[in-house]
């Protein structure tokens, strides 16, 4: 069986040519069954990305075998519009086809992808099948298969680091220096040996992936009596993103932030946005985006007006991570 996975088959001019067959889907599987946190780890197996995938291993021997008759492209091509649209195929009955038969087309369109990329391009292909969730019910499946991945990552980087733990962990975060801080479980070693794992691992990633996970699940990002404290956060996030700086260094002067040399703030961030790798048609959007945060802060007197936001996360064996309840902290 050939090796299923994007590759760039016919040599095709402004296409991403690769070294051997990129299988983004086995990566996917691969990264969410193992022990690196991952906030966004969804199962590529379920929904339709579950029906791309056996479409693509149903297509994957046919598509070798096309790349062993047709030499070129071009052959390719006129091959399977012979096999899909009939041996009397040109170019006005295949425009006319394609708007009669748009299922067919997807059909014969996978199947050049396939030959040619190794992989799928039209979802309305009959053998995909759609529609069968409402969006409530796939952000409802989606979130469960995140919580259960992440929570199964997280419970794999314990035993593979030889740490144990039975009992309920509370875990706050540094929101700024994006730290993890761990309490609550019965070994009171296992705190610290928790929090390395999650600030030192991959650079802190662990941390990272955490702590955008507890932000989006916990309640906070709907929780009206935190939103100044999310804007602040955004604010002070966003600008060190762009500059480097921290926006808490900086004082409000004539509703204005102004470093100690008096440079101001808004300043600093046209000249970061400028020079970042932003896309050069979405810098004006991404300065005015950041530029909000920064003046709701100063209209609301200043970032030390405002209490920072507080994001926190709960763990234990038999439920994963879930969001923590008041009396947590009792």
């Amino acid at each position: 069986m050939a090796e299923l996975g994007y590759y760039n088959y016919y040599n095709v001019k402004g296409r991403l040519n690769v070294d051997k067959p990129l299988d983004t889907y086995a990566k996917r599987m691969e990264l969410r069954n193992g022990d690196e946190l991952n906030a966004n780890s969804t199962d590529p197996s379920k929904g339709v990305e579950g029906q791309i995938r056996k479409l693509q291993e149903h297509l994957n021997d046919t598509a070798a075998a096309n790349r062993a008759i047709y030499k070129d492209k071009e052959s390719l091509k006129l091959g399977l519009k012979k096999k899909y649209f009939g041996d009397e195929y040109n170019a006005v009955t295949f425009k006319w086809r394609w708007d009669e038969h748009k299922e067919l087309f997807a059909m014969y369109e996978n199947e050049l992808s396939m030959s040619m990329f190794g992989k799928i391009s039209n979802l309305a292909d009959p053998r995909i099948v759609q529609g069968g969730e409402s969006f409530e019910e796939e952000e409802n499946r989606l979130n469960k298969e995140r919580q259960s991945a992440i929570s199964a990552q997280f419970g794999k980087l314990l035993a593979n680091n030889g740490v144990e733990n039975n009992g309920a962990l509370l875990i706050d975060f540094d929101i700024y220096e994006m730290k993890a801080v761990v309490s609550g479980s019965e070994n009171s070693d296992n705190n610290g040996k928790i929090a390395s794992l999650l600030n030192e691992l991959g650079g802190g990633k662990n941390a990272r992936q955490l702590f955008y996970f507890a932000l989006k699940n916990n309640g906070v990002l709907s929780d009206e009596s935190q939103q100044e404290s999310l804007h602040k956060w955004r604010a002070v996030s966003n600008f060190a993103d762009f500059t480097g700086l921290d926006l808490r260094d900086f004082s409000l002067k004539n509703g204005e932030f102004v470093g100690k040399d008096g440079t101001k703030a808004l300043d600093l961030l046209k000249v970061g946005v400028a020079n970042s790798s932003t896309p050069a048609d979405f810098k004006g959007v991404a300065y005015e985006y950041a530029k909000g945060f920064i003046d709701e802060m100063a209209s609301l007197g200043g970032l030390e007006k405002v209490p920072d936001l507080k994001v926190s996360i709960a763990y234990d064996k038999e439920s994963g991570f879930y969001a923590p309840k008041s009396d947590f902290y009792a």
